[in-house]
């Protein structure tokens, strides 16, 4: 059974749809979810699911994403 990680990202609403297309082109890396937002919300949080074994190819997409998001330590408030 492969094991999956939890990785929770933000990005600024003007990028999110930049850093979905990065996802997707990433076929099969990565499952995300934008996570419940208010409507006046400037930013956009997504939970990642990454297989145990992509997790360092996940991290050099992330990082070569540079200031556009911001890997979160743990689960964002859902207030």
């Amino acid at each position: 059974m492969t094991r999956a990680h939890k990785i929770f990202i933000r990005t600024h609403k003007r990028d999110s749809a930049f850093v979905y297309a990065v996802l997707e082109a990433h076929e099969g890396l990565v499952a995300y979810t934008t996570l419940p937002h208010q409507h006046h919300a400037q930013t956009r949080e997504l939970e990642l699911l990454v297989p145990e074994s992509s997790l360092s190819e996940l991290d050099a997409v992330l990082e070569s994403l540079g200031s556009m998001v911001e890997v979160l330590d743990h689960s964002p408030s859902r207030s």
